[in-house]
């Protein structure tokens, strides 16, 4: 029995969206779109292209970079399609926040 409530607490867990960062207090995670990011960070503090491996494949991304502010970290996202597919810290942040409401 005590197996079962183990494995349903992996699998609940597991299943639950990882979201590394928020903007204006909205969760920024894989699948969302430009539209979202852009509504909820603003312009982000840069812009790039960049090529990642993805699920085992190579791809041509772009990346938009946001400095959430010295308590907390700089985040690049990367999407391909339109759609978020990765989000990860890239460095500490400074100076005041962009993912914060103001």
């Amino acid at each position: 029995m005590q197996n079962i409530f183990i494995i349903l607490f992996i699998i609940l867990f597991s299943c639950a969206p990882a979201y590394t960062f928020y903007c204006q207090s909205e969760p920024i995670g894989r699948w969302d779109s430009k539209e979202k990011v852009l509504k909820h960070c603003g312009k982000p503090l840069s812009t790039g292209h960049k090529t990642i491996t993805h699920e085992g494949k190579r791809i041509y991304v772009e990346t938009w970079t946001y400095n959430c502010g010295e308590s907390d970290f700089i985040y690049e996202v990367s999407f391909y399609d339109n759609a978020v597919i990765k989000e990860e810290p890239n460095g500490r942040g400074s100076g005041s926040s962009q993912c914060k409401p103001n």
